[in-house]
């Protein structure tokens, strides 16, 4: 018997690949991509969701669907707010798939910060890392979880709490994404077959042999710096004044440049965060972790040092 496969993230654990290069392969199952996605379960607000809408524009007619969508848990530029709208994307998604099975890819919290504040920098944002995570006293109460970015959100065992609470603790299932990275070929056979996925030509799948590189240490000095004369792509930064092209330019500059050794090292958690954040994030999710442990036997999480 087959259930709707609903993938929703983490962001940074590699669901563009999901996206992209596997899902849409899977022969057996039809893939819902990221636009419909958006505009049936994501984009209305609660006052105009509804799901049998929803069925009925997403042309719903079996359960041989797919979905991934890791802005379903709110993501690097959307926020936790205070837990509502992860709650609510939960919900709509068992109204529309009342007998759906969750994926969760969840990542070492260091490493996922490391990348989503890389992110930032990357796609045009100013603030340093202290401020980027650490954002206080810059709006009211009412305000103040409704962020770029929220430790809340990486809580893990409270998003499996959630979901398990909603579709059953028997189809929600975790993976780790140093388990998939490690090994991908190996992983995703195993996850053909739990799944009953079928891709006829396995060998066409096209892996991606390691996360993109980081830029060097200097080169994100730099890129961070130009970032203060551009307005592009975040409402959360400092600028002073906008230069236009000029982010569009150096990211092929940069691009080019960080090829070179001359322009340091790649860029590491503790360049990007810094020790002493490194720290707090070490303290913080350590309960968190525990609970993986002792709730739910994801035991891997030590081999691959996530905070304890």
């Amino acid at each position: 018997m087959t259930s709707p496969i609903i993938h929703i993230g983490y962001p940074k654990t590699g669901t563009t690949w999901f996206q992209d290069y596997f899902y849409p392969k899977v022969e057996n199952y039809s893939y819902l991509n990221r636009p419909l996605v958006f505009k049936h379960l994501i984009e209305p607000d609660i006052f105009s969701y509804d799901s049998s809408v929803s069925i009925e524009e997403l042309e719903i007619t079996s359960d041989n669907i797919i979905i991934c969508e890791e802005l379903l848990l709110g993501g690097i530029d959307i926020g936790y707010g205070n837990g509502s709208y992860i709650k609510e994307m939960a919900l709509r998604l068992k109204k529309t798939f009342p007998n759906g099975k969750v994926i969760i890819f969840i990542r070492n919290q260091v490493d996922t910060i490391a990348s989503w504040y890389y992110q930032y920098l990357r796609t045009g944002g100013s603030y340093s890392a202290t401020k980027y995570l650490f954002r206080k006293d810059m709006y009211n109460l009412f305000y103040k979880e409704y962020d770029l970015f929220s430790f809340k959100i990486l809580e893990y065992d409270k998003i499996i709490d959630l979901y398990s609470s909603i579709f059953g603790s028997e189809n929600v299932h975790v993976y780790l994404y140093e388990d998939f990275l490690t090994n991908k070929e190996s992983f995703i056979k195993d996850f053909l077959i739990r799944y009953g996925f079928e891709i006829t030509n396995l060998s066409s799948l096209e892996y991606f042999k390691k996360p993109n590189k980081r830029y060097r240490v200097i080169i994100l000095y730099f890129a961070r710096l130009v970032n203060y004369f551009t307005n592009k792509n975040h409402v959360f930064k400092r600028y002073f004044f906008h230069v236009p092209y000029l982010f569009e330019l150096s990211l092929r500059v940069f691009e080019k440049l960080n090829k070179f050794w001359i322009f340091g090292s790649r860029s590491s958690n503790r360049v990007i965060l810094g020790k002493k954040t490194i720290t707090f994030i070490n303290n913080y999710y350590k309960e968190s972790n525990k609970r993986l442990l002792e709730k739910y036997n994801i035991e891997r999480i030590i081999y691959h040092s996530y905070p304890l």
